[in-house]
């Protein structure tokens, strides 16, 4: 995480290397100035900057597609590879429409491979499947979505069981996201399970090397804290939480513009579960730490944090109330109320 900004530098070096050697000769440049932009694109949307790492994807994309047009059998694995990197990035940018054509080609070339030659192409073809399944999820296809992220999970599962230091990363990503899609479908036992399973995998592997492993780490027991509430197990969804605010309090003043929103989130939903089981001054506490993060975000940018916003300013109003603190609640109350006013005026 601490090394992110560090990563971009040299990879924007290497790129102002490459780019006008790649200028001056194409045809010897195209593999290195193309790996040089999937690089930093990577290291970009690490670090949440999603519309930059857009267009240098958009750019390797376009000569790789030349390249594996010229020779299909040489470039085919760089060319999927970047069908698949600029659909989930167009995806992250909410842009549908891209996403579902780019990973859709990205499967149709892949799986004719993956049938003459498993061995080579499991991880890849996974890759597409995992992906065109998101896409097909993203316009309520999700009967279709499901089946395409069970095949990856079960190619992914026996991959993962032959040698669980090198696949334990695409496994749990499969876990993920089957889960995510089961929650979708409203079938939250299920969902449960997956998650549950994903997070006894990532919590021992966290222990050992916490830098690597701290994004699925927080992923997972944020998607199960959710499960947990919906099942009314309230109590078990505020245990997930506290071990995620643990990481994101020191996380944010490292790195807020990546977990500012993943802090604010947690934050939220745990003064949410601390009302609804009666602990209203525990409640109070978190909402009033959310306030401290979120007052100067929602003035420089409205848009992005106007709904948590007011979900926090709603929920200190309610739990004055049921202290019979009729003033403070009437203040964060019509704090609530200007901001759906500005709102409304906004649109």
């Amino acid at each position: 995480v601490g090394h992110v900004s560090e990563a971009i530098e040299l990879e924007r070096e290497a790129l102002c290397i490459r780019k006008p050697l790649h200028e001056n000769d194409p045809i010897s440049w195209n593999k290195e100035y193309t790996i040089s932009l999937s690089n930093l694109a990577t290291s970009l949307k690490n670090n949440g900057q999603v519309e930059e790492a857009i267009e240098l994807e958009i750019e390797a994309l376009r000569i790789r597609k030349s390249m594996y047009i010229n020779d299909p059998d040489i470039y085919v694995e760089n060319y999927i590879s970047s069908l698949i990197n600029l659909g989930t990035s167009f995806y992250k940018y909410n842009k549908i429409e891209e996403t579902l054509e780019y990973c859709k080609e990205a499967y149709e070339i892949t799986k004719p491979l993956y049938e003459s030659n498993q061995n080579k192409w499991s991880d890849l073809f996974t890759k597409s499947l995992s992906s065109f399944g998101t896409s097909l999820e993203s316009i309520g296809k999700i009967d279709e979505a499901i089946k395409l992220q069970k095949k990856a999970l079960e190619i992914r599962k026996s991959l993962y069981e032959n040698d669980s230091n090198i696949w334990s990363n695409v496994y749990i990503k499969s876990l993920i996201s089957i889960s995510l899609s089961l929650k979708n479908f409203g079938d939250i036992i299920q969902a449960k399970i997956f998650q549950e399973e994903a997070l006894f995998i990532v919590e021992h592997l966290y222990k050992k090397d916490s830098n690597i492993w701290i994004d699925k780490y927080l992923q997972c027991l944020i998607n199960l804290s959710s499960y947990y509430n919906q099942l009314e197990k309230t109590t078990d969804s505020i245990n997930m939480l506290k071990k995620a605010l643990n990481i994101l309090r020191p996380l944010n003043k490292e790195k807020s513009n990546i977990f500012v929103k993943d802090y604010l989130i947690v934050l939220t939903n745990i003064s949410n579960y601390l009302y609804k089981i009666g602990k209203v001054n525990q409640a109070i506490q978190y909402y009033k730490e959310a306030i401290t993060i979120i007052e100067p975000l929602y003035f420089k940018n409205f848009f992005d944090y106007n709904k948590i916003y007011i979900n926090i300013l709603n929920g200190l109003s309610y739990c004055y109330t049921d202290l019979k603190k009729y003033k403070e609640a009437k203040l964060y109350k019509r704090k609530s109320a200007n901001i759906m006013k500005n709102l409304e005026d906004k649109e």
